[in-house]
């Protein structure tokens, strides 16, 4: 009776422990899939891509053959990735490199700037990176960080067809819309491309 007993009890706390762990692991599963389909957590993913890194233009310093290629211009030719610390706007800013002209072209207040010293974006795996279509200042997960506005305002890489070629450029959350440099101007953008990385993390 005695040996009976005791294992009736040592079932019943069997199952009350199976059904107590089934309750928290339900629990800490729907917690976690809760949290990760939250747009706030979503909204802030940080890019983690070893392959990718910036780096400073000078003459014959940084090999094209390393440098992400961006598009290319209405001739053909391959355009580039950049990013200018802006003395003119005190911003950092993502823009086009165009051998063919030869600086970094970067845009503020409405005009189109030119700059010799700049970065170049590169990466050892051009794969992991890609332009995804977006609109009206919002930006795809995974969206790449090309720089920062005076009022710590983030600006995403931007890429738009104009004028039977790409231009790269900003965009800008805050203004819900992206900028690219063309004709010296200043083109405001509603439809474009945002680079994004595949390598990211919540």
């Amino acid at each position: 009776m005695f040996n009976n007993l005791t294992l009736t009890h040592f079932i019943i706390i069997g199952v009350v422990g199976l059904v107590a762990t089934t309750i928290i692991v339900g629990t800490v599963i729907s917690t976690k899939m809760n949290k990760s389909s939250s747009p706030t957590k979503l909204g802030k993913l940080e890019i983690i891509s070893a392959k990718t890194e910036w780096k400073l233009f000078e003459s014959g310093s940084v090999l094209l053959d390393n440098v992400f290629v961006g598009g290319s211009n209405s001739d053909g030719g391959s355009i580039y990735v950049c990013r200018v610390n802006s003395s003119i706007a005190s911003e950092l800013l993502p823009g086009m490199y165009d051998p063919v002209q030869g600086s970094c072209q970067m845009t503020w207040g409405g005009k189109t700037y030119s700059y010799s010293k700049f970065d170049l974006l590169t990466t050892n795996d051009p794969s992991s990176l890609v332009w995804l279509g977006n609109k009206d200042g919002d930006v795809s997960l995974g969206s790449i960080v090309g720089g920062l506005s005076d009022r710590s305002d983030e600006l995403n890489i931007a890429r738009a067809m104009i004028s039977g070629g790409q231009a790269i450029g900003k965009v800008h959350g805050r203004h819900s819309k992206a900028y690219v440099p063309f004709a010296g101007k200043e083109t405001e953008i509603f439809s474009y491309e945002v680079l994004c990385s595949f390598d990211y993390k919540l």
